[in-house]
């Protein structure tokens, strides 16, 4: 679990400064790996990414910017990055029914079975939504605690709209596709795990 966690940690650092570069679109898209390993590892794995991940943001960010990282930021940083993996465990446990996980085991279910209804997608649809705006929440305050770190004052209110608007984007594409490459990683392993 380690490895696969290091190594999301690695595709959300590189997805980051990837789709910034390329796309020269701040859509960040830094947690779908610790969505994705939380939803099918739990919450230990998604930690370890999510520590990880902020870790190897700060190396290519210093790296990058040639900045004398601040503590406080940097530990701003590395809790969220943890907080998205412990929110996304709760809401794992709390919507197990909604999300196609059964209760205790985890294990997710088919994505679409015939005991599925449209109700369970449509409940799903909400609970995703719902993680999506409160892992955006969390991101929110975190942005803005370490801008007050910095000591930076007088941001305008349409930054903080467009901030606002950015992180739902961004922290709604990680939510779905943190699911669905958690069903992948899961059938994936269990799968290898028959092999002899």
């Amino acid at each position: 679990m380690c490895i696969i966690a290091a190594a999301g940690a690695i595709l959300n650092a590189v997805t980051g400064h990837v789709c910034t570069a390329l796309f020269s679109f701040p859509v960040f898209l830094d947690t779908v790996f610790i969505i994705a390993i939380t939803f099918a590892f739990g919450l230990l794995g998604g930690a370890i990414c999510g520590a990880l991940t902020s870790l190897l943001i700060l190396a290519i960010s210093s790296a990058v910017n040639s900045f004398d990282p601040f503590f406080l930021s940097d530990l701003i940083h590395f809790l969220t990055h943890i907080s998205f993996a412990v929110v996304t465990w709760l809401f794992m446990k709390i919507f197990a029914r909604e999300l196609n996980f059964k209760k205790g085991a985890w294990e997710p279910l088919p994505i679409w079975n015939k005991s599925s209804s449209l109700s369970i997608a449509i409940d799903k649809f909400f609970v995703l939504i719902i993680l999506s705006f409160l892992l955006c929440l969390i991101s929110g305050i975190s942005s803005e605690l370490r801008i007050v770190s910095f000591g930076i004052r007088g941001i305008m209110p349409s930054q903080i709209l467009y901030n606002i608007l950015l992180n739902t984007l961004d922290k709604t594409i990680c939510v779905y596709a943190g699911l669905f490459l958690s069903y992948a990683l899961r059938s994936f392993f269990k799968v290898s795990s028959q092999r002899p």
